[in-house]
């Protein structure tokens, strides 16, 4: 019987680690369409421990304000996890009396079905807009940052609260950012170009 090599196992592996940790370590950014007016400080940290398979560990999110609005009640957030936590943003947030709209689990039942209702929205109002993996310990040179445009769904719903997504822009322009997808089979520039669009 024949052994097969694969000298590209080990690197390949290597990198995985690699990315784990780096996953671990790194700077990630939330944006979050929350229940209520936001008031008092425009930016809080919640370090407050959350139970995880029956124990209670550390846990800390900072929230900060990008945009609110009276009616509907609606406060649009940004959120740093400082750890990593099971749904850890949407269980502080519901600890500060703003639950995530959309949240099912943690969240308002009565506010959900209104905005579901009246506002079409269908999903967890939660989205990771940032992720900054900082320097790659094999080559520091290399710094790994990446920034996630808003889905479709979701952007649709921000943008039909006008004075909100506009006040939101203005403090946080990467939530305007356009998406970009230009691999083969998408919806990227170049399946637009192959029916006839302009790519970019």
């Amino acid at each position: 019987q024949q052994k097969l090599s694969r000298p590209d196992v080990a690197p390949q592996a290597a990198t995985c680690a690699e990315l784990q940790g780096m996953l671990a370590r790194g700077r990630k950014e939330y944006v979050a369409l929350v229940r209520g007016e936001w008031t008092g400080e425009r930016r809080r940290i919640i370090d407050a421990p959350l139970r995880v398979d029956g124990t209670y560990r550390a846990a800390e999110t900072t929230f900060e304000l990008l945009a609110t609005q009276p009616e509907p009640r609606a406060s649009l957030v940004i959120a740093r996890p400082s750890t990593g936590r099971t749904h850890q943003i949407r269980r502080h947030a519901f600890r500060v009396g703003h639950p995530v709209l959309g949240d099912t689990e943690h969240g308002d039942t009565v506010e959900n079905r209104w905005w579901r209702e009246h506002r079409g929205l269908g999903r967890l109002a939660l989205h990771c807009v940032s992720l900054d993996l900082g320097p790659r310990p094999s080559k520091p040179e290399e710094r790994v940052s990446v920034a996630a445009p808003l889905p479709d769904d979701l952007r649709v719903v921000l943008e039909a609260e006008t004075a909100l997504w506009k006040t939101a822009v203005l403090e946080d322009p990467r939530l305007d950012l356009a998406p970009i997808d230009s691999r083969e089979g998408s919806w990227g520039p170049r399946r637009r170009h192959r029916e006839g669009e302009e790519a970019p």
